[in-house]
């Protein structure tokens, strides 16, 4: 599942906070939350922010208030992204959830079982460690051409978009990680065509497969579920696409009048 992301006269408005830039590469600060969109504030904070490294502006994904403007400027490497600290904590709570799961074994779909026709096939330790993995590669089905960068990105938007309103089960890290992806720049190849039935199943198997290939990451139990059962490569294209057409609309408003 990935939240919707709101239009331009939605109530809800993206949150935009100034932060420190962290000298040698360190995690930024937040030091307010008034949403200013553009240019550093007058603030003492600010001054001190800019005396200490620079102030930035950074989209701040909590789950709730993403635009589509806001995506597409993360998307487009206009803006960078942050993960709310609140969403940080949802998440860790959730979490908690799931490693209570696996210490009761209970059956949980995808969690302490298989999956689809084999969801009755209970998995031992040694077989959750590699499940979120191979449930990865099991899905690399996806067809056509390459999905554009800014598609990849807004899809990498939207999947923190939805784990920081801390219901998937995952760790806070590795929303952490795919923010850090998306500040780097990186945009991993996903084909576009997923398959009736399978949806985003396919692009986000791609997607996910090179975000750990890229960083590294090292996947946990109901994160690779996580990666790839939800809608935010459609969400993210789809985000995108009504923004074009309504700058389109405009455009072709304008050559009218004239």
């Amino acid at each position: 599942y990935a939240p919707p992301v709101h239009s331009r006269n939605h109530p809800f408005r993206t949150r935009r906070t100034c932060v420190i830039l962290q000298a040698g590469g360190g995690q930024p600060t937040p030091v307010c939350q008034y949403g200013r969109r553009a240019g550093p504030c007058s603030g003492e904070v600010a001054a001190k922010a800019l005396a200490e490294g620079g102030v930035a502006l950074m989209v701040v994904l909590d789950g709730a208030s993403l635009t589509i403007e806001s995506l597409a400027a993360v998307a487009e490497g206009r803006d960078r992204a942050i993960l709310a600290p609140a969403a940080r904590d949802r998440m860790a709570e959730a979490r908690k959830v799931v490693e209570e799961a696996l210490r009761s074994e209970a059956a949980v779909y995808g969690l302490t079982t298989a999956v689809a026709e084999r969801k009755r096939v209970t998995l031992d330790a040694a077989g959750r460690r590699g499940f979120s993995q191979t449930l990865i590669r099991n899905h690399l089905i996806a067809q056509g051409t390459p999905a554009p960068p800014t598609v990849v990105r807004a899809a990498m938007t939207c999947l923190v978009n939805g784990y920081a309103i801390g219901a998937a089960g995952v760790r806070p890290e590795l929303a952490e990680m795919i923010v850090n992806a998306l500040n780097r720049g990186v945009s991993p190849t996903v084909r576009s065509l997923g398959s009736v039935g399978q949806a985003d199943l396919g692009p986000l198997a791609d997607l996910a497969e090179g975000l750990v290939r890229e960083t590294g990451f090292v996947l946990q139990e109901n994160e690779g579920l996580a990666l790839i059962n939800n809608n935010a490569f459609a969400t993210g294209w789809a985000g995108l696409a009504q923004l074009a057409a309504t700058r389109l609309l405009g455009e072709a408003e304008v050559s009218a009048a004239l």
